[in-house]
């Protein structure tokens, strides 16, 4: 009893030793931590929001744009040294026979050209150096084909099922492609070019769903390659139609 009072007197002359025997017992498990540091340590705020980590490896990157993944694939189909090295070599004469500057391959809008060339007369070469100009893959731009918003280039050699399939399956996209994203734009206003190579009749779901194609967009530019002889459906039915030949090499004196 005589101890209690003698306690409660001492605190009544120091009222703030029961707080520093409180501290002392934090300074024991923290001894390096000041009180204040002492009471975030034994103070859990669970409602306090957590920055976010923009480095993390988990974050979720922005997908690229159906452009952004076009250039990235046409970038290394040339170089700018191929490119002139090929062009030089290349001659593009009109259905008459008559000699065009190479330019002249790109198509207007709305336009359909079909090129005609023998087995390695440089048809997918033209349709590479096309792409990869758009790409800007190359220094210089003949074809002043930049200006377009889109370029699909689409091997038919091997296509497989209708139109737009088969434009499908010839993008390069680490995620599945929606036909939506293409076929919009394809049909719609913007100025785009469809590289048709390798293209010849005889899968009726292509020829169906092209011919559709043709007839129902409003701006897009289609070029055309192919063997004479093995389109003759289209043939008829396009305005414009171009040979491509090799040039031949000069001799050396």
């Amino acid at each position: 009893m005589i101890k209690r009072d003698l306690y409660l007197y001492h605190l009544y002359l120091f009222p703030g030793q029961k707080n520093r025997r409180s501290e002392s017992k934090c300074a024991f498990l923290f001894p390096h931590a000041s009180s204040a540091t002492t009471d975030s340590l034994l103070t859990v705020n669970e409602n306090k929001p957590q920055p976010c980590d923009l480095n993390s490896e988990e974050a979720t990157e922005k997908p690229l744009s159906l452009r952004n993944v076009l250039i990235r694939q046409y970038s290394q189909l040339c170089t700018n040294t191929e490119m002139k090295s090929r062009l030089v070599s290349y001659a593009l004469l009109s259905k008459e026979g008559r000699s065009l500057n190479i330019s002249s391959i790109l198509p207007d809008k709305k336009e359909t050209i079909l090129l005609f060339g023998e087995p390695g007369s440089g048809k997918t070469s033209v349709a590479q150096i096309l792409s990869s100009c758009w790409a800007e893959k190359t220094t210089t731009d003949p074809f002043n084909i930049r200006r377009l918003h889109l370029v699909f280039q689409v091997d038919c050699s091997r296509a497989k099922g209708d139109f737009f399939q088969v434009i499908k399956s010839s993008i390069s996209h680490e995620k599945p492609l929606d036909v939506s994203e293409f076929r919009e734009t394809l049909l719609g206003p913007t100025d785009c070019l469809l590289i048709l190579d390798g293209y010849q009749e005889g899968n009726k779901d292509l020829d169906e769903t092209l011919e559709w194609f043709l007839t129902e967009r409003q701006t897009c530019r289609v070029l055309v390659t192919s063997h004479p002889g093995k389109c003759p459906a289209l043939e008829k039915n396009t305005r414009t139609v171009f040979q491509l030949i090799q040039k031949p090499e000069e001799s050396g004196s």
